[in-house]
């Protein structure tokens, strides 16, 4: 898989379309109920809107082939802690605020 490119169309568009009112929350509700993940749906967004080449079923089984590694260690746990951190717990406010903004 090659490196992540952070300065990069892809970033870019990644980072500009997903703060457009609603993408948010439709990319994460389609990430709660349909386990499918935000930067793959970003991914694919950008090749039809941008690239105008849609990505076809061999396309998305390739992405999940080259992601496979970094969803499970990296992308499911953090997940995890984020659904956790959610609903609002008894003590230790200010801790998870900040752990929230990092």
């Amino acid at each position: 898989m090659s490196k992540l490119d952070l300065d990069g169309p892809l970033w870019r568009f990644a980072l500009e379309f997903y703060a457009l009112p609603g993408v948010a929350e439709a990319c994460l509700t389609l990430q709660d109920e349909a386990g499918l993940d935000v930067i793959q749906l970003l991914t694919a967004t950008y090749a039809d809107l941008i690239l105008r080449q849609p990505l076809s079923s061999e396309d998305v089984a390739e992405l999940n082939r080259q992601t496979a590694e970094w969803r499970a260690a990296t992308v499911l746990p953090l997940r995890e802690i984020r659904r956790f951190l959610k609903p609002p717990r008894d003590g230790f406010p200010e801790e998870r605020q900040l752990l929230r903004e990092k």
